[in-house]
Order: C-alpha cells, then sequence, then structure tokens
C-alpha cells in the first residue's frame, strides 16, 4: 500500500506540497492558501485515524532538529 492512501500519506503529502507552495509563491497566492485548507483537512483526518502532529512532521526530520 501506497503512503499516500493512508490518512497520514495524506497528511505529509499534503502538508508537503503546500509548503512548497507557500516557499515559492508566499502565503497571499490563492493556491497557497487552498492547499493549507487541504492540508488542514488531510491533517484532521489523519488525527481522527490515530496520529498525532508528530507523525506528520516526523518523517521530513523537522521536529528531530529542534530535540
Amino acid at each position: 500500500m501506497s503512503t499516500s492512501t493512508t490518512p497520514i500519506g495524506r497528511a505529509r503529502a499534503a502538508y508537503l506540497l503546500a509548503a512548497r507552495v507557500l516557499d515559492r509563491h508566499g502565503v497571499g497566492h490563492p493556491l497557497a492558501r487552498r492547499l493549507l485548507a487541504i492540508a488542514d483537512r488531510a491533517a484532521q483526518a489523519a488525527f481522527k485515524a490515530g496520529h498525532h502532529v508528530h507523525d506528520i512532521h516526523a518523517a521530513n526530520g523537522h521536529l528531530d532538529k529542534h530535540n
């Protein structure tokens, strides 16, 4: 099963895509805002499926750098 078909995989993919668009176009861009909304809904679904915020970001190594 591909990770993008699981709730946590969809949340990670949405987060990464939103981050890339934000980096390139900024928060005021309509696509960035739409992708942030999609990432939010994906994260909510992953949380409801039993995952935690750390699970979404841990795969990217972001939180490990601050520990």
